[in-house]
Protein backbone atom coordinates (compact mmCIF):
# COMPACT_ATOMS: atom_id res chain seq x y z
CA UNK A 1 0.00 0.00 0.00
CA UNK A 2 0.97 3.59 -0.52
CA UNK A 3 2.06 5.65 2.50
CA UNK A 4 0.18 8.35 3.85
CA UNK A 5 1.69 11.49 5.32
CA UNK A 6 -0.11 15.08 5.51
CA UNK A 7 1.71 18.03 4.47
CA UNK A 8 1.22 20.61 6.93
CA UNK A 9 -1.53 23.24 7.02
CA UNK A 10 -4.11 24.52 9.12
CA UNK A 11 -6.29 23.34 11.95
CA UNK A 12 -9.79 23.00 12.13
CA UNK A 13 -12.50 23.31 14.99
CA UNK A 14 -15.41 21.58 13.05
CA UNK A 15 -15.99 18.32 11.46
CA UNK A 16 -14.25 16.79 8.27
CA UNK A 17 -17.23 16.10 5.54
CA UNK A 18 -17.85 12.45 5.36
CA UNK A 19 -15.94 10.25 2.68
CA UNK A 20 -17.14 9.92 -0.70
CA UNK A 21 -19.12 6.68 -0.76
CA UNK A 22 -17.05 4.28 -2.14
CA UNK A 23 -14.01 5.29 0.03
CA UNK A 24 -12.93 3.68 2.76
CA UNK A 25 -9.55 5.10 3.63
CA UNK A 26 -8.28 8.93 4.40
CA UNK A 27 -7.21 10.52 1.17
CA UNK A 28 -3.70 9.72 0.18
CA UNK A 29 -0.82 12.82 0.46
CA UNK A 30 0.60 14.29 -2.50
CA UNK A 31 2.57 17.82 -3.14
CA UNK A 32 5.97 16.35 -3.58
CA UNK A 33 8.16 16.88 -6.73
CA UNK A 34 11.47 15.36 -8.32
CA UNK A 35 14.88 16.38 -8.01
CA UNK A 36 15.78 17.87 -10.94
CA UNK A 37 14.71 21.19 -11.83
CA UNK A 38 10.82 22.01 -12.71
CA UNK A 39 10.23 23.19 -15.44
CA UNK A 40 6.19 23.45 -15.71
CA UNK A 41 3.72 23.31 -13.38
CA UNK A 42 -0.08 23.43 -13.03
CA UNK A 43 -2.88 21.80 -14.54
CA UNK A 44 -5.83 19.50 -13.76
CA UNK A 45 -4.66 16.00 -15.58
CA UNK A 46 -7.33 13.73 -15.46
CA UNK A 47 -9.38 14.64 -13.09
CA UNK A 48 -7.12 13.77 -10.75
CA UNK A 49 -3.25 15.37 -10.18
CA UNK A 50 -0.89 18.53 -11.00
CA UNK A 51 1.83 18.11 -13.79
CA UNK A 52 5.54 18.87 -13.42
CA UNK A 53 7.83 18.74 -16.23
CA UNK A 54 10.85 17.78 -14.35
CA UNK A 55 14.19 17.49 -16.65
CA UNK A 56 15.82 15.83 -13.75
CA UNK A 57 13.67 13.23 -13.70
CA UNK A 58 13.70 10.38 -16.57
CA UNK A 59 10.26 8.31 -15.61
CA UNK A 60 6.61 9.17 -14.48
CA UNK A 61 6.15 9.43 -10.62
CA UNK A 62 2.88 9.71 -9.00
CA UNK A 63 4.04 11.71 -6.13
CA UNK A 64 1.53 10.26 -3.28
CA UNK A 65 3.53 11.07 -0.09
CA UNK A 66 5.51 13.46 1.07
CA UNK A 67 9.20 11.97 1.48
CA UNK A 68 8.16 9.02 -0.45
CA UNK A 69 9.11 7.63 -3.98
CA UNK A 70 5.19 7.65 -5.05
CA UNK A 71 3.99 5.22 -7.72
CA UNK A 72 6.39 4.96 -10.63
CA UNK A 73 6.08 4.61 -14.21
CA UNK A 74 7.16 5.10 -18.08
CA UNK A 75 4.02 6.56 -19.20
CA UNK A 76 0.88 8.16 -18.52
CA UNK A 77 -2.32 8.24 -20.46
CA UNK A 78 -4.98 10.61 -19.39
CA UNK A 79 -8.70 10.59 -21.35
CA UNK A 80 -12.03 9.25 -20.53
CA UNK A 81 -12.77 5.82 -20.53
CA UNK A 82 -13.99 4.12 -23.84
CA UNK A 83 -14.60 0.77 -22.88
CA UNK A 84 -13.32 -2.29 -19.74
CA UNK A 85 -11.61 -5.52 -20.11
CA UNK A 86 -8.51 -3.70 -18.86
CA UNK A 87 -9.12 -0.35 -19.17
CA UNK A 88 -9.05 1.87 -22.64
CA UNK A 89 -8.73 5.21 -22.66
CA UNK A 90 -7.46 7.23 -25.15
CA UNK A 91 -7.29 4.66 -28.07
CA UNK A 92 -4.92 2.58 -25.52
CA UNK A 93 -5.52 -0.80 -23.58
CA UNK A 94 -4.36 -1.16 -20.50
CA UNK A 95 -3.98 -4.20 -18.29
CA UNK A 96 -4.84 -3.65 -15.15
CA UNK A 97 -4.11 -7.45 -13.55
CA UNK A 98 -1.90 -5.74 -11.04
CA UNK A 99 -2.87 -2.27 -10.84
CA UNK A 100 -3.38 -0.39 -7.78
CA UNK A 101 -6.93 2.09 -8.11
CA UNK A 102 -7.31 5.23 -6.15
CA UNK A 103 -10.59 5.97 -6.40
CA UNK A 104 -11.43 9.85 -4.70
CA UNK A 105 -8.50 9.53 -2.84
CA UNK A 106 -8.84 6.12 -1.79
CA UNK A 107 -8.37 2.40 -2.46
CA UNK A 108 -10.87 1.48 -4.97
CA UNK A 109 -11.18 -1.29 -7.73
CA UNK A 110 -12.12 -1.21 -11.10
CA UNK A 111 -15.82 -2.17 -10.69
CA UNK A 112 -15.84 1.74 -9.18
CA UNK A 113 -14.99 3.23 -12.48
CA UNK A 114 -17.74 4.15 -15.00
CA UNK A 115 -17.30 4.45 -18.95
CA UNK A 116 -16.82 7.90 -19.64
CA UNK A 117 -14.96 9.12 -16.62
CA UNK A 118 -11.75 10.59 -16.76
CA UNK A 119 -8.61 8.81 -15.66
CA UNK A 120 -4.82 9.44 -15.17
CA UNK A 121 -3.35 6.00 -16.04
CA UNK A 122 0.23 5.34 -15.13
CA UNK A 123 1.91 2.96 -17.27
CA UNK A 124 4.82 0.53 -17.29
CA UNK A 125 6.90 0.04 -20.68
CA UNK A 126 4.66 -2.79 -21.79
CA UNK A 127 1.46 -0.54 -21.04
CA UNK A 128 0.40 -2.38 -18.15
CA UNK A 129 -0.90 0.10 -14.91
CA UNK A 130 0.94 1.04 -12.44
CA UNK A 131 -1.61 3.03 -10.86
CA UNK A 132 -5.43 3.99 -12.31
CA UNK A 133 -6.74 7.63 -11.06
CA UNK A 134 -10.02 9.43 -10.60
CA UNK A 135 -11.38 12.17 -9.27
CA UNK A 136 -14.46 13.69 -9.99
CA UNK A 137 -14.42 17.00 -11.21
CA UNK A 138 -17.54 18.12 -9.32
CA UNK A 139 -19.82 16.28 -6.85
CA UNK A 140 -22.50 18.86 -5.66
CA UNK A 141 -26.32 20.72 -6.84
CA UNK A 142 -27.40 22.28 -9.86
CA UNK A 143 -28.40 25.86 -9.39
CA UNK A 144 -28.95 26.93 -13.14
CA UNK A 145 -30.21 24.53 -16.10
CA UNK A 146 -30.74 25.21 -19.66
CA UNK A 147 -31.31 22.66 -22.48
CA UNK A 148 -30.01 24.07 -25.54
CA UNK A 149 -30.76 21.00 -27.95
CA UNK A 150 -31.89 17.21 -27.05
CA UNK A 151 -31.76 16.39 -30.27
CA UNK A 152 -28.19 17.21 -29.79
CA UNK A 153 -27.42 16.19 -26.49
CA UNK A 154 -26.74 19.79 -25.69
CA UNK A 155 -27.36 21.08 -22.38
CA UNK A 156 -25.56 24.46 -20.92
CA UNK A 157 -25.66 24.01 -16.77
CA UNK A 158 -24.44 24.94 -13.63
CA UNK A 159 -23.11 22.80 -10.85
CA UNK A 160 -21.51 24.03 -7.25
CA UNK A 161 -20.56 27.43 -9.12
CA UNK A 162 -18.99 25.75 -12.30
CA UNK A 163 -20.29 26.21 -15.79
CA UNK A 164 -20.59 22.97 -17.77
CA UNK A 165 -21.65 21.45 -20.66
CA UNK A 166 -22.87 18.66 -22.19
CA UNK A 167 -22.73 17.16 -26.13
CA UNK A 168 -23.23 13.93 -27.86
CA UNK A 169 -19.67 12.98 -26.44
CA UNK A 170 -21.37 13.09 -22.89
CA UNK A 171 -22.13 9.58 -21.24
CA UNK A 172 -25.44 9.98 -19.21
CA UNK A 173 -24.86 7.40 -16.73
CA UNK A 174 -29.13 7.05 -15.12
CA UNK A 175 -30.76 10.56 -16.82
CA UNK A 176 -32.32 11.46 -19.87
CA UNK A 177 -31.89 15.26 -20.88
CA UNK A 178 -35.24 15.48 -21.77
CA UNK A 179 -36.86 14.39 -18.45
CA UNK A 180 -34.18 15.90 -15.87
CA UNK A 181 -35.05 19.66 -17.75
CA UNK A 182 -38.25 20.06 -15.46
CA UNK A 183 -36.41 18.88 -12.01
CA UNK A 184 -32.86 20.00 -12.81
CA UNK A 185 -32.53 22.58 -10.68
CA UNK A 186 -31.46 21.47 -7.10
CA UNK A 187 -30.35 18.05 -8.48
CA UNK A 188 -27.58 16.48 -7.48
CA UNK A 189 -24.97 15.14 -10.32
CA UNK A 190 -21.57 13.61 -10.25
CA UNK A 191 -19.63 14.99 -13.18
CA UNK A 192 -16.39 14.48 -15.00
CA UNK A 193 -15.02 16.27 -17.88
CA UNK A 194 -12.18 18.42 -19.43
CA UNK A 195 -11.83 22.13 -18.60
CA UNK A 196 -11.57 24.40 -22.15
CA UNK A 197 -9.40 27.66 -22.31
CA UNK A 198 -12.35 29.67 -20.82
CA UNK A 199 -12.96 27.56 -17.56
CA UNK A 200 -15.75 26.19 -18.99
CA UNK A 201 -16.17 21.82 -18.04
CA UNK A 202 -16.75 19.82 -21.24
CA UNK A 203 -18.34 16.67 -19.74
CA UNK A 204 -18.11 13.51 -20.96
CA UNK A 205 -19.51 11.79 -17.68
CA UNK A 206 -22.80 12.92 -15.45
CA UNK A 207 -24.95 10.66 -13.09
CA UNK A 208 -27.26 11.57 -11.27
CA UNK A 209 -27.01 11.03 -7.25
CA UNK A 210 -29.46 10.69 -4.83
CA UNK A 211 -27.81 11.94 -1.91
CA UNK A 212 -24.09 13.17 -1.48
CA UNK A 213 -22.23 12.49 1.97
CA UNK A 214 -20.06 15.52 0.70
CA UNK A 215 -19.79 17.82 -2.10
CA UNK A 216 -16.60 18.61 -3.80
CA UNK A 217 -14.85 20.29 -6.87
CA UNK A 218 -11.16 20.22 -8.20
CA UNK A 219 -9.99 22.61 -9.75
CA UNK A 220 -7.17 25.27 -9.85
CA UNK A 221 -6.62 28.01 -7.33
CA UNK A 222 -6.73 31.30 -8.15
CA UNK A 223 -7.55 34.90 -6.64
CA UNK A 224 -6.07 33.63 -3.32
CA UNK A 225 -5.97 35.78 0.06
CA UNK A 226 -5.53 35.14 3.72
CA UNK A 227 -9.42 33.20 3.54
CA UNK A 228 -10.73 32.82 0.38
CA UNK A 229 -10.07 31.71 -2.93
CA UNK A 230 -11.62 31.18 -6.16
CA UNK A 231 -12.28 27.60 -8.23
CA UNK A 232 -13.70 28.57 -11.24
CA UNK A 233 -16.97 30.36 -10.83
CA UNK A 234 -17.20 29.29 -7.02
CA UNK A 235 -15.38 31.57 -4.08
CA UNK A 236 -14.06 28.94 -1.70
CA UNK A 237 -14.02 30.81 2.33
CA UNK A 238 -11.48 28.33 3.98
CA UNK A 239 -10.76 30.19 7.39
CA UNK A 240 -11.60 27.43 8.92
CA UNK A 241 -10.94 24.60 6.68
CA UNK A 242 -8.14 22.02 7.77
CA UNK A 243 -5.71 22.24 5.01
CA UNK A 244 -3.70 19.22 3.83
CA UNK A 245 -0.52 18.26 1.42
CA UNK A 246 1.22 21.62 1.34
CA UNK A 247 4.71 22.17 1.43
CA UNK A 248 4.84 25.68 2.57
CA UNK A 249 1.61 25.17 4.43
CA UNK A 250 -0.34 27.61 2.57
CA UNK A 251 -2.66 27.77 -0.50
CA UNK A 252 -1.08 29.66 -3.41
CA UNK A 253 -2.41 30.78 -7.04
CA UNK A 254 -1.99 27.83 -9.29
CA UNK A 255 -2.45 25.05 -6.70
CA UNK A 256 -4.23 22.27 -7.91
CA UNK A 257 -6.78 21.52 -5.08
CA UNK A 258 -9.92 19.26 -4.32
CA UNK A 259 -12.08 21.37 -2.00
CA UNK A 260 -15.36 19.19 0.22
CA UNK A 261 -18.00 20.60 2.33
CA UNK A 262 -21.35 19.59 3.42
CA UNK A 263 -24.80 20.86 1.59
CA UNK A 264 -25.27 22.94 4.45
CA UNK A 265 -21.39 24.65 3.74
CA UNK A 266 -23.10 25.70 0.14
CA UNK A 267 -24.72 29.34 -0.10
CA UNK A 268 -25.68 28.73 -3.72
CA UNK A 269 -25.00 29.83 -6.29
CA UNK A 270 -21.78 30.65 -5.85
CA UNK A 271 -19.72 30.54 -2.09
CA UNK A 272 -18.75 27.51 -0.52
CA UNK A 273 -17.28 27.31 3.09
CA UNK A 274 -14.79 24.24 2.68
CA UNK A 275 -14.16 22.29 5.46
CA UNK A 276 -11.24 20.64 4.09
CA UNK A 277 -8.85 21.61 1.41
CA UNK A 278 -6.70 18.99 0.09
CA UNK A 279 -3.55 20.07 -2.53
CA UNK A 280 -3.88 16.96 -5.52
CA UNK A 281 -0.82 14.90 -5.80
CA UNK A 282 1.54 15.93 -8.26
CA UNK A 283 2.18 13.68 -11.44
CA UNK A 284 6.22 14.19 -12.36
CA UNK A 285 7.35 13.47 -16.16
CA UNK A 286 10.85 13.34 -17.11
CA UNK A 287 12.45 13.59 -20.63
CA UNK A 288 12.14 10.59 -22.99
CA UNK A 289 8.62 9.92 -21.02
CA UNK A 290 5.85 8.91 -23.46
CA UNK A 291 2.86 10.98 -22.96
CA UNK A 292 -0.69 10.14 -24.37
CA UNK A 293 -2.92 13.44 -23.44
CA UNK A 294 -6.87 14.37 -24.09
CA UNK A 295 -7.78 18.05 -23.55
CA UNK A 296 -7.97 21.16 -25.12
CA UNK A 297 -5.82 23.44 -26.27
CA UNK A 298 -5.58 26.48 -23.37
CA UNK A 299 -3.14 28.19 -24.84
CA UNK A 300 -1.87 28.96 -28.61
CA UNK A 301 1.32 30.90 -29.97
CA UNK A 302 0.53 28.99 -33.10
CA UNK A 303 0.49 25.46 -34.50
CA UNK A 304 3.74 24.30 -33.72
CA UNK A 305 3.71 25.50 -30.11
CA UNK A 306 0.76 25.58 -27.98
CA UNK A 307 -0.35 23.61 -24.42
CA UNK A 308 -3.00 21.34 -23.72
CA UNK A 309 -4.05 21.33 -20.21
CA UNK A 310 -1.19 23.98 -19.46
CA UNK A 311 1.28 21.51 -20.87
CA UNK A 312 3.58 22.98 -23.25
CA UNK A 313 2.96 21.15 -26.45
CA UNK A 314 5.61 21.45 -30.03
CA UNK A 315 5.00 19.92 -33.34
CA UNK A 316 7.56 19.69 -36.13
CA UNK A 317 7.39 18.43 -39.17
CA UNK A 318 7.51 14.97 -38.34
CA UNK A 319 4.31 15.45 -36.29
CA UNK A 320 1.10 13.24 -37.84
CA UNK A 321 -2.62 14.95 -38.14
CA UNK A 322 -5.63 12.76 -37.81
CA UNK A 323 -9.20 13.50 -38.55
CA UNK A 324 -7.63 17.21 -39.57
CA UNK A 325 -4.38 19.14 -40.36
CA UNK A 326 -1.80 21.30 -38.62
CA UNK A 327 -4.20 24.28 -39.55
CA UNK A 328 -6.90 23.35 -37.60
CA UNK A 329 -5.67 23.91 -34.24
CA UNK A 330 -6.66 26.86 -32.68
CA UNK A 331 -7.53 27.99 -28.78
CA UNK A 332 -10.27 25.78 -27.46
CA UNK A 333 -10.35 22.94 -30.24
CA UNK A 334 -9.98 19.54 -28.17
CA UNK A 335 -7.19 17.06 -29.39
CA UNK A 336 -5.84 13.70 -28.51
CA UNK A 337 -2.15 13.54 -28.77
CA UNK A 338 0.78 11.21 -27.99
CA UNK A 339 4.28 12.76 -27.70
CA UNK A 340 7.81 12.77 -25.72
CA UNK A 341 8.86 14.64 -23.35
CA UNK A 342 11.96 16.40 -24.17
CA UNK A 343 14.79 18.79 -21.90
CA UNK A 344 13.09 21.86 -22.97
CA UNK A 345 10.04 21.17 -20.37
CA UNK A 346 7.53 20.67 -23.28
CA UNK A 347 6.19 17.73 -25.04
CA UNK A 348 7.33 16.89 -28.16
CA UNK A 349 3.93 15.67 -30.52
CA UNK A 350 4.50 12.40 -32.57
CA UNK A 351 1.16 12.11 -33.51
CA UNK A 352 -2.09 14.78 -33.16
CA UNK A 353 -5.98 13.71 -33.29
CA UNK A 354 -8.18 16.44 -33.47
CA UNK A 355 -11.38 15.71 -31.88
CA UNK A 356 -15.10 17.69 -33.10
CA UNK A 357 -16.59 18.16 -30.26
CA UNK A 358 -19.63 18.34 -32.85
CA UNK A 359 -22.45 16.23 -32.03
CA UNK A 360 -22.91 13.14 -35.03
CA UNK A 361 -26.99 12.12 -36.29
CA UNK A 362 -28.39 9.91 -38.09
CA UNK A 363 -31.83 8.94 -38.70
CA UNK A 364 -33.10 6.45 -41.11
CA UNK A 365 -33.61 2.68 -41.42
CA UNK A 366 -30.44 0.27 -39.41
CA UNK A 367 -28.74 -1.51 -42.34
CA UNK A 368 -26.98 -3.48 -40.74
CA UNK A 369 -26.60 -5.23 -37.18
CA UNK A 370 -22.78 -7.10 -35.87
CA UNK A 371 -21.85 -7.23 -32.07
CA UNK A 372 -21.68 -3.68 -30.61
CA UNK A 373 -22.03 -2.35 -34.09
CA UNK A 374 -24.77 -0.86 -35.93
CA UNK A 375 -24.79 1.18 -39.47
CA UNK A 376 -27.79 3.69 -39.90
CA UNK A 377 -27.15 5.43 -43.68
CA UNK A 378 -23.86 3.97 -44.34
CA UNK A 379 -22.26 4.86 -41.42
CA UNK A 380 -20.85 2.14 -38.90
CA UNK A 381 -21.44 2.93 -34.92
CA UNK A 382 -19.59 1.99 -32.31
CA UNK A 383 -22.11 0.35 -29.32
CA UNK A 384 -20.82 0.88 -25.47
CA UNK A 385 -21.82 -0.43 -22.65
CA UNK A 386 -23.20 3.04 -21.43
CA UNK A 387 -25.48 3.41 -24.91
CA UNK A 388 -28.82 4.83 -24.24
CA UNK A 389 -31.52 3.03 -25.39
CA UNK A 390 -35.47 4.32 -25.91
CA UNK A 391 -38.09 2.72 -27.43
CA UNK A 392 -40.15 5.80 -29.32
CA UNK A 393 -42.15 3.40 -31.76
CA UNK A 394 -45.58 1.78 -31.45
CA UNK A 395 -44.14 -1.15 -29.57
CA UNK A 396 -42.74 1.13 -26.65
CA UNK A 397 -40.78 -2.00 -25.04
CA UNK A 398 -38.88 -0.76 -21.72
CA UNK A 399 -36.15 -1.28 -21.30
CA UNK A 400 -34.86 -1.11 -24.83
CA UNK A 401 -32.56 -3.67 -25.28
CA UNK A 402 -29.80 -3.65 -28.37
CA UNK A 403 -30.62 -7.96 -29.17
CA UNK A 404 -34.17 -6.49 -30.01
CA UNK A 405 -33.31 -4.19 -32.42
CA UNK A 406 -33.70 -5.56 -36.34
CA UNK A 407 -32.47 -4.74 -40.03
CA UNK A 408 -35.15 -2.19 -41.12
CA UNK A 409 -36.14 -0.60 -37.71
CA UNK A 410 -36.32 3.25 -38.09
CA UNK A 411 -33.79 4.83 -35.62
CA UNK A 412 -32.27 8.26 -34.67
CA UNK A 413 -29.41 7.93 -33.38
CA UNK A 414 -26.88 10.28 -31.72
CA UNK A 415 -23.02 9.90 -31.59
CA UNK A 416 -19.64 11.29 -31.85
CA UNK A 417 -16.10 11.08 -33.48
CA UNK A 418 -13.95 8.98 -31.12
CA UNK A 419 -10.33 8.48 -32.73
CA UNK A 420 -11.34 6.96 -35.77
CA UNK A 421 -14.32 5.46 -34.34
CA UNK A 422 -17.97 6.65 -34.82
CA UNK A 423 -19.87 6.22 -31.35
CA UNK A 424 -23.19 6.48 -30.61
CA UNK A 425 -24.36 7.67 -27.43
CA UNK A 426 -28.08 7.23 -27.39
CA UNK A 427 -30.38 5.57 -30.02
CA UNK A 428 -34.32 5.92 -30.74
CA UNK A 429 -35.98 3.59 -31.95
CA UNK A 430 -39.50 5.33 -33.77
CA UNK A 431 -42.26 4.53 -36.11
CA UNK A 432 -41.61 3.84 -39.76
CA UNK A 433 -40.76 7.33 -42.12
CA UNK A 434 -40.10 8.19 -45.22
CA UNK A 435 -37.51 11.06 -44.38
CA UNK A 436 -33.92 10.29 -43.27
CA UNK A 437 -30.91 12.55 -42.23
CA UNK A 438 -27.22 12.55 -41.75
CA UNK A 439 -25.30 15.03 -39.68
CA UNK A 440 -21.83 14.90 -39.16
CA UNK A 441 -18.35 15.41 -40.76
CA UNK A 442 -17.36 16.12 -44.28
CA UNK A 443 -14.51 13.85 -45.58
CA UNK A 444 -14.39 13.88 -49.23
CA UNK A 445 -15.65 16.19 -51.95
CA UNK A 446 -16.00 16.25 -55.66
CA UNK A 447 -17.71 19.63 -56.52
CA UNK A 448 -16.82 18.71 -59.79
CA UNK A 449 -19.62 16.30 -59.79
CA UNK A 450 -21.45 18.46 -56.94
CA UNK A 451 -20.98 15.13 -54.28
CA UNK A 452 -19.28 15.38 -51.35
CA UNK A 453 -18.95 12.41 -47.91
CA UNK A 454 -20.36 12.74 -44.71
CA UNK A 455 -18.73 10.45 -42.24
CA UNK A 456 -17.80 8.45 -45.21
CA UNK A 457 -20.90 8.13 -47.22
CA UNK A 458 -21.49 9.53 -50.43
CA UNK A 459 -23.86 12.31 -50.63
CA UNK A 460 -25.08 13.25 -54.29
CA UNK A 461 -26.68 17.05 -55.23
CA UNK A 462 -28.36 18.49 -58.13
CA UNK A 463 -28.48 21.98 -58.96
CA UNK A 464 -31.89 22.85 -59.17
CA UNK A 465 -33.49 20.41 -57.07
CA UNK A 466 -31.09 20.18 -54.33
CA UNK A 467 -31.98 23.47 -51.66
CA UNK A 468 -27.91 24.66 -50.09
CA UNK A 469 -27.85 26.53 -47.32
CA UNK A 470 -25.21 28.24 -45.29
CA UNK A 471 -24.31 28.45 -41.80
CA UNK A 472 -26.73 31.37 -41.57
CA UNK A 473 -29.56 29.17 -42.86
CA UNK A 474 -29.46 31.84 -45.87
CA UNK A 475 -30.00 30.14 -49.62
CA UNK A 476 -27.14 29.66 -51.76
CA UNK A 477 -26.18 28.14 -55.20
CA UNK A 478 -24.02 25.11 -55.76
CA UNK A 479 -21.14 26.21 -56.47
CA UNK A 480 -21.45 28.65 -53.65
CA UNK A 481 -21.78 25.85 -51.06
CA UNK A 482 -18.63 23.85 -52.49
CA UNK A 483 -16.74 27.04 -52.07
CA UNK A 484 -17.53 27.33 -48.65
CA UNK A 485 -16.75 23.98 -47.53
CA UNK A 486 -13.87 21.71 -46.96
CA UNK A 487 -12.83 18.55 -45.16
CA UNK A 488 -14.16 19.04 -41.36
CA UNK A 489 -16.58 21.11 -42.18
CA UNK A 490 -20.04 20.25 -40.48
CA UNK A 491 -22.97 19.60 -42.55
CA UNK A 492 -26.44 18.00 -42.68
CA UNK A 493 -28.25 16.02 -45.44
CA UNK A 494 -31.93 16.12 -45.64
CA UNK A 495 -34.03 13.44 -47.67
CA UNK A 496 -37.53 13.93 -47.75
CA UNK A 497 -38.68 10.48 -49.44
CA UNK A 498 -35.39 8.48 -48.90
CA UNK A 499 -34.53 5.52 -50.59
CA UNK A 500 -30.93 4.91 -50.67
CA UNK A 501 -27.72 7.73 -50.41
CA UNK A 502 -27.33 6.82 -54.14
CA UNK A 503 -30.46 9.46 -54.41
CA UNK A 504 -29.75 13.41 -55.06
CA UNK A 505 -29.94 14.58 -51.27
CA UNK A 506 -32.67 17.48 -50.97
CA UNK A 507 -30.90 19.71 -49.21
CA UNK A 508 -27.47 20.37 -47.72
CA UNK A 509 -26.71 22.90 -45.00
CA UNK A 510 -23.61 23.82 -43.64
CA UNK A 511 -23.81 24.04 -39.48
CA UNK A 512 -22.22 26.88 -37.84
CA UNK A 513 -20.45 24.51 -35.02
Amino acid sequence: MMSMACGGGGSSSRAAPPADDNSTNPPPAGGGGGSGASVVSGGLIGGSAGLILDTGASSVTLDVAFGGTGLRGASFVTGDIQAFGSVIANGVTSNTDTAEFIIEGASGSQTDLQQGQQILIVNDDSDSAVAVVYRANIKGPVTDFQLVDPALGRAELTVLGQRVTTDATTTFANLNLVDFAGSATGSLLEISGVSGEDGVIDATFVELETSLAAYKITGVAANVGATAFTLGGLTIDYASAAITNFNSGAISNGDVLEVRGIAADFTGPDLFAAQTVERLPDLIIGTTTLVRLEGFIDDFDNAASFSVQTTPIVTDGATRFSNGEQDDLDLGTKVQLVGTADDSGAVRASSITVQPTNTLRAEGNIESLAANRITVLGVEFEIRNLTRFEDDSDADLEPLLFNQLAIGDEVELRGYLDGISYVATQIEREDQDEEAQLRGIVTAIDAINGSLSINGTSINTTAGITEFKLDDDSDTTQAAFFDAIEPGSFVTADWEVFVDTDQTVDQLSIEDD
